[in-house]
């Protein structure tokens, strides 16, 4: 009885914060039920509107970060952005998937790090288990599995290492949209 209980709860918040949540126009009417649902959202982030968001209480997102319209982050894995991070449109950050090999189709998952300055490009899929280095950019279209290495840039599907991204310095991102 407990079980179907949880699962009856989940499917309620999914539904009023995809449905109702991510289609209100003012952020600070959409962080404060965001805080409410258990998403951990630092001081200047913004997560923009049509954002559909699986277990939000599995979600943390540090300072100065940006998650862009119709961004899909399924936080059943657990979800960590760090500081100045730019996840751009239609990204997704999948945190739990199935095992390919069983044939109960077990569920697998494992958590998705994003750290300070990286830039997701827009279209880009992140994979459970992955963590992305300080200062990396995903390209826009790139599927990444794994771990990246501190400051480069990746791309393809899947995602290899292109180059350095040569950033002078770590930046800080400011957010001035009230209605997005």
């Amino acid at each position: 009885m407990l079980y179907y209980l949880k699962r009856v709860i989940a499917a309620l918040i999914y539904i009023f914060s995809n449905y109702i949540v991510a289609n209100i126009p003012s952020w600070s009417i959409r962080k404060l039920l965001y805080r409410c649902m258990g998403m951990e959202i630092g001081h200047g982030s913004r997560i923009y509107m049509k954002c559909i968001v699986r277990f939000p209480w599995r979600i943390v997102i540090g300072n100065n970060s940006v998650i862009n319209e119709n961004c899909y982050l399924d936080g059943r894995g657990g979800i960590i952005i760090g500081d100045n991070v730019s996840i751009s449109f239609f990204s997704f950050l999948i945190s739990a998937s199935h095992d390919s090999s069983s044939g109960e189709f077990k569920g697998v998952s494992g958590n998705i790090i994003i750290n300070d300055n990286a830039w997701i490009g827009a279209n880009a899929i992140i994979l459970q288990g992955t963590t992305v280095e300080r200062a990396c950019i995903l390209a826009a279209g790139s599927t990444l599995k794994g771990h990246t290495e501190e400051g480069f840039i990746y791309a393809g599907i899947p995602a290899v290492k292109k180059r350095s991204r040569n950033l002078e310095r770590l930046y800080i991102q400011h957010h001035i949209d009230f209605f997005r």
